[in-house]
């Protein structure tokens, strides 16, 4: 059996972190597992917490804090736990979500066969709606192999959290992969990069991951329109140089960086001027050629109109970009 490795960033979630703790006391993986707590220097008791907890323990499984001496977001505090990580395989856990008592078990039964890349399973939502439905796994049970075949089903059948998924350490390291530190939506490009460079992928049909959608979040804070622009700018950026070097440059990698751009370019709160001004600067990093994006669009007039920003000069690109396809509602 593998060696798993849980990766648990701790930063102000007092309310919530007994509750994560005690569901990895329940497992019922019986391989080698380690449980890697991250304090990431938050002002409240949640370390307190967390230490009375494991102090109480007398379970066989094993606990490791590591630290920084400041603060310093939740990709650094994923990052430490990485660099931490001794085992074949490792799992990101956000301390104010939960595992059910199977998770790890569940989501370890296709290694006995291979050795994927990474093995996706299915998350319950709690105090989310159906517009959170797009992050349940879509995927049938099984395999997929083949870097074009995950690209093709990323955001289609499985989502960008970084969570829910065992990922391979070895293939990680070997990648290069990693949070970008100081970024938020920082899964968005860390999914994109494993999708690009994974070629094997296992989905499990079974909830691994218990996540709760929280006032107070990343996910549920308002961002100020200049912010988005700025975060999804920088990830349009990343993502758009990670698929020039790895020279991928088909329709899916398409969809994804204009999926990137329209993000970064938010339907209320720029002026006309800031709006033109991001996309001239961002668009370049989304184009790809001609022959592609018709393959994208099909014979869907609408797509094709949506796409038709691309074929323009920049600042007439921006006009269509703002007045027509922002407003079909991609």
């Amino acid at each position: 059996m593998k060696k798993l490795s849980v990766i648990v960033p701790v930063y102000n979630v007092a309310p919530y972190i007994e509750a994560c703790i005690n569901s990895l006391f329940s497992q019922t993986y019986t391989g080698s597992a380690e449980f890697i707590i991250v304090d990431d220097r938050g002002g409240d008791d949640s370390m307190d917490i967390v230490r009375r907890l494991l102090g109480s323990y007398t379970g066989p499984l094993s606990f490791l804090i590591a630290g920084h001496d400041r603060n310093r977001g939740l990709s650094a505090a994923r990052n430490t736990g990485l660099d931490a990580a001794t085992g074949d395989y490792v799992f990101f856990l956000d301390s104010d979500d939960e595992l059910p008592a199977d998770a790890l078990e569940k989501l370890s039964e296709p290694l006995e066969a291979a050795d994927y890349d990474i093995v996706a399973g299915d998350i319950e939502i709690c105090g989310g709606g159906s517009s959170d439905d797009f992050l349940h796994l879509r995927l049938p049970g099984g395999a997929v192999l083949g870097q074009p075949g995950i690209l093709h089903t990323y955001r289609r059948q499985w989502n960008m959290m970084a969570q829910a998924k065992l990922y391979r350490r070895d293939w990680l390291l070997a990648e290069g992969l990693r949070f970008r530190e100081g970024l938020i939506h920082e899964d968005e490009l860390f999914s994109f990069e494993a999708a690009c460079a994974a070629q094997s992928l296992c989905a499990v049909a079974s909830s691994v991951y218990i996540y709760k959608l929280r006032r107070g979040s990343i996910v549920n804070t308002p961002r100020e329109p200049e912010k988005t622009a700025s975060t999804f700018g920088e990830i349009l950026r990343e993502a758009s140089q990670f698929a020039s070097r790895r020279h991928l440059g088909g329709k899916d990698v398409f969809r994804r960086l204009d999926a990137f751009l329209d993000s970064a370019l938010p339907a209320e709160g720029l002026s006309y001027g800031q709006y033109s001004a991001i996309y001239r600067e961002l668009r370049r990093y989304a184009r790809l050629p001609l022959p592609v994006r018709l393959r994208v669009a099909g014979p869907d007039l609408r797509r094709q109109a949506d796409y038709f920003h691309y074929v323009l000069p920049p600042r007439a690109g921006a006009w269509w970009h703002y007045h027509v396809s922002r407003r079909a509602g991609r």
